[in-house]
């Protein structure tokens, strides 16, 4: 059967914010956070970063009438190697996170996501003119619940803090798509770790553009690899599909070691990686 692609969205309570707080419902529907949520994992500054971000929210951000970002920068107590949270620290973090979050949007600002990073967790969203109101929260919050952090207000009019601080990028979202992929392996038995065929398919609207990422690929030492004609009906446009596959563990970033190239090259050449598919192994 095969796994279709999908933007891993997390509607979790952990990743849905404060918008089921007492002041969201005052809120305008451009202010309210949405239900749509997605997490990704990428380098930054060399270190290992995990965002979660307000996808939903993408498409209607710009009517959102804000002037400010607001950083609020937390500082973690327990960490791994990687410098993301032990286990002790992601339930003080359980605790912490909706304090910090409704501190912003209980108070005339909108919560956005957070990037946790390097023994920090960077806590992001826009805010009104007047920030009184959540400076004022989140010192409450620090002195009851104990935890350190600093602020950070500068004019944003054009939401940077969310189109370059949280906003993932065609990679990131392959990643995130392939985290989705596995996590529907896992749950059906899949080991990881064995090594299996991995099928991959991209779709063009012209042949030639076809042929020269057939050629790349098998350059690239995928084997199987095939163009064919597809039409999906009488009045449908004609594509053609390349196919090929390679053996791999189902291991994050030996998944994501073909997915991104092959995503970046099929865009170069003019058309859209499609996906892949592999059959779960026990």
């Amino acid at each position: 059967m095969r796994l279709v692609l999908l933007v891993l969205t997390y509607l979790l309570a952990t990743f849905s914010p404060a918008a089921a707080s007492p002041g969201a419902d005052t809120q305008s529907t451009s202010m309210k956070s949405s239900d749509h949520w997605g997490m990704y994992f990428s380098s930054m500054g060399g270190h290992v970063a995990m965002t979660v971000f307000d996808d939903g929210i993408s498409k209607r951000l710009e009517a959102v009438e804000l002037p400010n970002s607001i950083k609020v920068k937390l500082y973690l107590d327990s960490v791994r190697e990687d410098g993301l949270p032990t286990t002790e620290e992601g339930e003080r973090l359980m605790e912490i996170g909706p304090i910090i979050e409704n501190s912003i949007s209980d108070n005339g600002g909108l919560f956005l996501g957070r990037v946790t990073t390097n023994s920090l967790r960077w806590n992001l969203g826009l805010a009104p003119g007047d920030t009184s109101a959540i400076e004022s929260a989140l010192v409450k919050g620090s002195e009851d619940y104990d935890f350190r952090y600093e602020l950070y207000v500068e004019p944003d009019p054009n939401k940077l803090v969310y189109w370059e601080d949280l906003n993932p990028t065609d990679d990131d979202r392959q990643v995130m798509a392939d985290m989705d992929v596995k996590q529907a392996l896992a749950d059906n038995g899949d080991n990881q770790y064995a090594e299996r065929p991995v099928e991959h398919w991209s779709y063009f609207d012209r042949k030639g553009d076809a042929k020269k990422y057939a050629d790349w690929a098998e350059q690239q030492g995928y084997l199987s690899v095939s163009v064919s004609r597809q039409k999906d009906g009488l009045l449908a446009p004609t594509r053609w599909l390349v196919r090929f596959n390679h053996r791999g563990t189902m291991v994050l970033n030996d998944i994501t070691h073909h997915t991104i190239k092959l995503s970046n090259q099929a865009r170069k050449n003019g058309g859209a990686y499609d996906g892949w598919e592999t059959q779960v192994t026990e």
